[in-house]
């Protein structure tokens, strides 16, 4: 299963990140209409190699951000929150940005996961 599959089955799976989004979990971007609101993209991925080749499935390490979006600093503070509760998800890094045009706040967390 992908990294990507994967954490998309984590996030539905948790009730409390659920409530706040519904089903506004996005693999890509996210429009400031759909909040709020996740999206996630693969930002690299670490291919872990062995003598003869490639190493076995569930060998590579991926680096994915996720973007908890809303459209009060508050909301996307709590959803980022919410998603780090998730024990599968270990985070790397969490930084916050503003796209003031869209007055759209976003928490984006920075993890691991294998595939």
């Amino acid at each position: 299963m992908s990294a990507e599959a994967q954490l998309n089955a984590l996030l539905l799976a948790a009730p409390d990140v659920v409530e706040i989004v519904g089903t506004n979990i996005f693999h890509g971007i996210a429009t400031a209409e759909d909040t709020p609101a996740i999206s996630y993209m693969r930002d690299a991925t670490e291919y872990n190699q062995s003598i003869s080749g490639h190493a076995h499935e569930g060998s590579d390490r991926v680096l994915l951000n996720i973007f908890c979006a809303g459209k009060e600093v508050g909301i996307a503070t709590l959803l980022a929150d919410k998603v780090c509760e998730i024990p599968e998800i270990i985070s790397a890094r969490r930084n916050r940005s503003t796209t003031y045009e869209a007055e759209l706040y976003a928490v984006v967390i920075s993890v691991e996961l294998w595939e």
